[in-house]
């Protein structure tokens, strides 16, 4: 997850109320088609929650023994929701 949450693609990740969090990068978030994305994490997990704030996409699983490795499928799904005409 470290290795991950480095790459230029997320801004931060912390644990905020019970929940891990990851905040995408500006330049990342502008170029997810958030409907794919959407459908992406709902495969993933029903707990996964998206929200959209200051131009960047968050996404936020509950913390638990499967948090991390959730966390970590996130960031590497997410490439998948990448447009066509950005990858």
């Amino acid at each position: 997850l470290d290795i991950l949450v480095s790459s230029p693609d997320v801004s931060t990740y912390r644990e905020i109320r019970g929940n891990a969090e990851i905040t995408f990068s500006v330049p990342f978030s502008q170029k997810i088609d958030g409907v794919k994305l959407f459908e992406i994490f709902s495969d993933l997990s029903k707990d996964i929650s998206l929200s959209y704030r200051n131009q960047s996409i968050i996404a936020s699983v509950p913390i638990g023994k499967e948090s991390l490795e959730m966390c970590s499928q996130m960031i590497i799904k997410a490439k998948e929701a990448l447009r066509d005409a950005n990858r």
